[in-house]
C-alpha cells in the first residue's frame, strides 16, 4: 500500500502544480490541498481500482491499481488523462454540493452524514 500512497501523493502534487489550489464549478469553489486530494483519490479511485482488480481475479490487485494510477502521470507531471479524471471528480463533487444548496440543505451536514454512512457500512 505504501507504493499506492506514494503514487497518489505524486498525482495530487502534480495536479495542484498544474491546476492550482482552487477548483470552481457550478458556482461552487472547492479549495484543494494535497491532503484533501489524496483522500479524494483514495476514496473515489484507488479503492475502486483495487476492488475491480479483485473482481476480475487479478492476483495482484494493488499492482493493477498502481498501473492504472500510473496512467495519470506523465513523468513528474500530471497527464492530460489524469488532469481530466481529477477535473471530472472535482466537477461531480461541486455539482453535488450545488444540488444540496439548491435543495436548501447544508452541505457540511450532508457530507458528514454521507461519510458516517460509509463508515458504518
Amino acid at each position: 500500500m505504501n507504493s499506492i500512497n506514494a503514487m497518489v501523493g505524486r498525482i495530487a502534487a502534480a495536479y495542484l502544480a498544474e491546476r492550482g489550489e482552487l477548483f470552481s464549478h457550478a458556482g461552487v469553489h472547492l479549495p484543494l490541498s494535497n491532503e484533501t486530494l489524496e483522500l479524494a483519490i483514495h476514496n473515489n479511485m484507488t479503492e475502486a481500482l483495487i476492488e475491480y482488480g479483485i473482481q476480475k481475479g487479478r492476483a495482484n490487485a494493488i499492482g493493477y491499481a498502481l498501473e492504472m494510477l500510473g496512467h495519470m502521470m506523465n513523468g513528474d507531471r500530471i497527464s492530460a488523462f489524469g488532469a481530466g479524471m481529477l477535473d471530472d471528480m472535482n466537477s461531480m463533487f461541486c455539482a453535488e454540493v450545488r444540488r444540496m444548496l439548491e435543495d436548501g440543505k447544508d452541505p457540511v451536514t450532508e457530507l458528514a452524514c454521507l461519510r458516517l454512512g460509509r463508515l458504518v457500512q
